[in-house]
């Protein structure tokens, strides 16, 4: 967990959790750059609480159980050219109102779930 923003650069590995891929806090921006694979087993593939930046490369996958990328109240912009995956298959996960950042995408794949998550619950 990034407690007060940073910066995760995955180039040619695995992120992995048996919970979450990543996940950010705090009230710093945080910029996560993927260019290989980001997985959360049981939750999300990323949860960025603080606002910043998401940058997936058309060699990247982002996935996870509930969402591939969850982002909640500060800005957030999200640039796919790769996947972002939920493999959820619970009926009452529901996508909330984009209220802040910018979503620039390729591939989003959802199950029952959603692949991106951005808003409050």
């Amino acid at each position: 967990m990034l407690q007060q923003g940073g910066v995760v650069t995955n180039t040619a590995g695995l992120i992995y959790d048996g919970d979450d891929g990543i996940i950010t806090n705090g009230t710093n921006a945080a910029t996560i750059t993927n260019q290989a694979t980001i997985s959360g087993r049981y939750r999300d593939g990323t949860i960025v609480l603080g606002g910043g930046t998401i940058s997936n490369a058309s060699t990247g996958t982002i996935a996870g159980c509930y969402f591939g990328v969850s982002t909640y109240s500060d800005p957030v912009t999200v640039t796919n050219q790769g996947e972002i995956i939920a493999h959820s298959t619970i009926a009452d996960v529901q996508q909330s109102t984009v209220s802040a950042g910018t979503v620039v995408t390729s591939t989003i794949i959802g199950d029952a779930g959603i692949g991106l998550f951005a808003g409050a619950w």
